[in-house]
This record gives C-alpha cells, sequence and structure tokens, in this order.
C-alpha cells in the first residue's frame, strides 16, 4: 500500500471514528448519515400503488382485445391477446371475490 493511499485511508478512520461514538456513520464526501441517505433513496423509488374497479380492467381487456384484431398475425399481437385475457381473468376474478356467494357447507 503505497504513502498516499495510507493517510488518505487513514484520514477516512479518524473522520468516521467520531461519528461511530455517536452512533451514526456518515460519509466522507458529503457527510450525511448513510441511513438517511438510503432511506431518502429507498423513498424516491416507492410508487403508490393503482386500484382498478372491476368494470375499469373489462374497459382495458376489451381494449386490447380491439386493438389486436387491428393488428396482423404475429408476435405484437399475440402479447396483445395474451394481455387481454388476462385482463378479462383478473376481471372475473376479482368479481368472484366481491360476491356475496359463499362455499357450499
Amino acid at each position: 500500500m503505497s504513502a498516499t493511499a495510507q493517510t488518505s485511508f487513514f484520514g477516512l478512520a479518524e473522520l468516521l471514528l467520531p461519528a461511530l461514538g455517536s452512533g451514526r456513520l456518515v460519509t466522507e464526501r458529503f457527510c450525511t448519515p448513510v441511513r438517511e441517505t438510503a432511506e431518502r433513496d429507498l423513498m424516491r423509488s416507492f410508487k403508490p400503488t393503482t386500484y382498478l374497479t372491476i368494470e375499469e380492467i373489462r374497459q382495458i381487456a376489451s381494449a386490447k382485445f380491439e386493438e389486436a384484431t387491428a393488428l396482423p398475425d404475429g408476435p405484437q399481437r399475440q402479447q396483445l391477446l395474451k394481455s387481454a385475457y388476462s385482463f378479462r381473468s383478473l376481471a372475473e376474478m376479482k368479481s368472484w371475490l366481491s360476491s356475496d356467494l359463499q362455499p357450499p357447507s
């Protein structure tokens, strides 16, 4: 290890040691607590969940079916049809779950 590398390493250690005693780890460059930086990055990537109604899901499925019929046979059409069938199945499952039907006893 060169003298410069040792100096920068020990300089970093001297910077971090006081912070470690306080229970807070700080970065050398920005002097921002590492934990707060990680939490801020996590909050940036968080997106709220969107819940669709059964009717909205059915509309999406029918739009995808219509769009697929306008396309010629090929992988793009197959992908749209697969997506449309998935949305239609999702709408059916959601309607079953929201119904008042009870299992047989």
